[in-house]
């Protein structure tokens, strides 16, 4: 691959992204940090939405990187030249239906409509 001096910042879970609406940041390249020093740096930290399990690194070479956790304690990918950090949010929670009360006169109306149309339909029948 070609000389890119600089990392590449993108996805909705970086907090200068969320709030500004932008794509992508490009951050120089600084050796010895990991993905989560140059969200800190770079994209003014983590959103409140930021899944930061899911932190991946796709390096210059198309490899990819993603965070890794041992006993609650996560380990963010190294940082090469020309890598793109992608940092995912996560999903929107789903909100619970608000059901709204039975109405039994309705449930009572309909079930004796019904009874009365099989009833009735049971004695003509019943005539032939």
């Amino acid at each position: 691959p070609e000389y890119i001096p600089y990392v590449s910042l993108q996805g909705s879970g970086v907090q200068y992204l969320h709030n500004t609406g932008l794509e992508a940041v490009n951050a120089p390249y600084l050796p010895g940090l990991r993905a989560n020093d140059y969200v800190n740096r770079f994209g003014d930290g983590f959103s409140k939405r930021a899944y930061k399990r899911r932190v991946f690194v796709v390096a210059a070479n198309d490899r990819v990187s993603r965070t890794r956790a041992f006993l609650g304690i996560k380990f963010y990918p190294k940082v090469k030249e020309g890598s793109v950090i992608y940092v995912m949010e996560k999903p929107m929670p789903k909100e619970k239906q608000k059901t709204e009360p039975t109405n039994w006169n309705k449930v009572i109306e309909n079930f004796t409509v019904k009874l009365t149309g099989l009833a009735t339909l049971f004695l003509l029948l019943r005539q032939l």
